[in-house]
């Protein structure tokens, strides 16, 4: 009895040396803040020879200011056509752009600056808590335009509905760049919703082929200035600054991941789930230091830069993924590989935008060889032959061109998406899900919802 007394009592001394020396520590730590990292933001993301009069920035602001929120009945039909719309939905969206003819001024003057930069402050000296207050404006500016695109193109102002789309897809370009990731991806989302409007006109009107040459001269240029996201530079320092704010420093450049700022980030996270603080501080005992996670973050943005031009198909000829190449990349630490969970994701988003707009090109050269003379061409190299377009576009998802087949008097024209076959030009949601399918650009899909009945006024126009 007494042996076993004397064993109980080492084992709570032992727990207790480990709670005091391991425990206690970490439950008490404190970040030591000595980088201003939105100073750093700010100063690496300023424009070279920076210009005042040159920065669309001011505009935005003053056309985010000036922008109606967009009515819930209209928010819910953003993507439909407005022919397609009821009298009341219909009235309700030319309300609305009406209203908003202000601040459509204001974009206009804005993408014709050669940039836009914007200052950033946030509260507690931290990057990730800078505010974008313009981000959730941008996407209603963007549906704004797109509405009036397909408006003016539904009363027979097609070369003004064209011009819009430009405008549009130069909105997506000022927010790229070597900005946060968050900003990039609004700008991702921009340009998509660019290319998806003219597709949606090309299908509802019969476009004349001057305004589509026009067009797609226009759009290639556009296109030609777009880059692939970019993760080391304004990501890059967003990173530093959360491990700055989340690691302690011993003053010698290491220190230890802190559960209560772990604990606290993942509750505060919009897409990362919450973890207990138990489990917080579990992870934070055996956490690779602070020197480690900057070197390896340093090479995840190096590594990322460089894998998001390789292909989904490229990838799977290497036998991995982005998504796995990442989590690989990251494994064993869990405050990079919980983090860069995402960039998987972002990596194939920015794929699929970049054919989405080389698919929008080949449409368009497709539509003027047709009108030029009389029938669609046999296959895509003799689209190229004849110089309709500069090269074929090569789908991500087969490492070969897209898929381009005649039918009767129309064609269609697809990728593989993401199962990587092909299943005849099936439509599907880029391939994933149970059912597969392929990413049909051509003819436009319908939206999977019931038909509105039209009404009067939207008949009258297309009449």
């Amino acid at each position: 009895m007494k042996c076993f007394l004397i064993v109980v009592l080492i084992l709570i001394v032992i727990m207790l040396a480990f709670f005091i020396l391991r425990i206690l520590p970490l439950l008490t730590a404190k970040p030591a803040i000595k980088v201003d990292y939105i100073a750093e933001y700010n100063k690496i993301t300023r424009p070279v020879n920076y210009t005042p009069n040159e920065n669309a920035a001011p505009y935005y602001q003053k056309a985010f200011e000036a922008l109606m929120e967009i009515p819930q009945a209209i928010k819910e039909n953003s993507k439909t056509w407005p022919g397609d719309m009821n009298d009341s939905q219909f009235n309700t969206m030319k309300s609305w752009l009406a209203s908003n003819s202000r601040a459509f001024d204001y974009l206009k003057q804005a993408v014709q600056r050669p940039f836009c930069w914007v200052e950033r402050h946030g509260t507690d000296n931290a990057i990730f808590n800078i505010e974008l207050p313009e981000v959730s404006k941008v996407r209603t500016a963007a549906w704004g335009l797109s509405l009036q695109a397909k408006l003016n193109a539904l009363q027979g102002q097609d070369r003004l509905a064209f011009t819009q789309i430009i405008e549009l897809h130069q909105m997506g370009l000022h927010y790229s760049g070597p900005v946060t990731l968050v900003e990039q991806l609004v700008g991702t989302t921009t340009k998509s919703i660019a290319l998806n409007t003219a597709f949606s006109i090309l299908d509802k009107i019969k476009v004349d082929p001057g305004v589509i040459t026009n067009f797609q001269t226009r759009l290639e240029q556009e296109i030609q200035k777009s880059k692939p996201l970019n993760f080391s530079i304004g990501e890059r320092i967003y990173g530093l600054d959360i491990t700055q704010q989340m690691f302690t420093d011993d003053g010698k450049g290491n220190g230890r991941l802190i559960p209560a700022k772990l604990f606290k980030y993942k509750k505060d996270s919009p897409i990362a789930p919450s973890i207990s603080y138990v489990r917080s501080i579990l992870i934070c005992l055996n956490h690779p230091g602070r020197q480690e996670t900057l070197r390896l973050q340093k090479k995840l943005y190096e590594e990322l830069d460089k894998i998001i031009y390789k292909t989904p198909w490229q990838l799977r000829k290497d036998g991995t993924s982005y998504q796995d190449y990442v989590q690989k990349l990251t494994k064993g630490n869990y405050f990079l590989n919980d983090d860069a969970s995402s960039f998987g994701r972002v990596c194939e988003m920015y794929q699929r935008q970049k054919i989405s707009g080389e698919a929008l090109v080949t449409t368009l050269a497709l539509l003027r060889y047709k009108a030029d003379k009389g029938q669609l061409p046999e296959n895509l190299p003799q689209l190229v032959d004849s110089g309709y377009i500069k090269e074929l576009p090569m789908d991500p998802y087969s490492g070969k061109p897209l898929v381009y087949k005649r039918i009767d008097d129309n064609f269609t024209l697809y990728s593989f998406g993401a199962d990587f076959d092909d299943d005849g030009g099936t439509p599907g949601e880029w391939g994933e899900g149970p059912q597969g399918g392929d990413r049909v650009f051509w003819p436009v899909q319908k939206m999977n919802q019931e038909e509105t009945k039209k009404g009067s006024g939207a008949k009258a126009i297309e009449n």
